[in-house]
């Protein structure tokens, strides 16, 4: 496992935006397994819901808020 300096170093030379798309990402990962969440389902559910979560509900899925979906049969 990396840590986030040794994360970052393998983007040197990319462009500005792209390190900070990476970080975006970094930091949502670290922040779901902070709180608990294993990070492919967080991002998976967080990817799938985002483009019909209305903005005043965007908060819902920020990874201290989140709440994993139930299993469907």
């Amino acid at each position: 496992m990396r840590g986030a300096g040794e994360e970052a170093k393998a983007y040197k030379g990319q462009s500005l935006r792209s390190g900070q798309r990476a970080a975006a990402i970094m930091s949502l990962i670290q922040s779901a397994k902070l709180n608990g969440h294993e990070p492919y389902a967080y991002l998976k559910d967080v990817l799938t819901r985002l483009p019909t979560q209305k903005a005043s509900a965007i908060g819902e899925l920020l990874p201290h808020n989140w709440k994993a979906p139930a299993n469907k049969v």
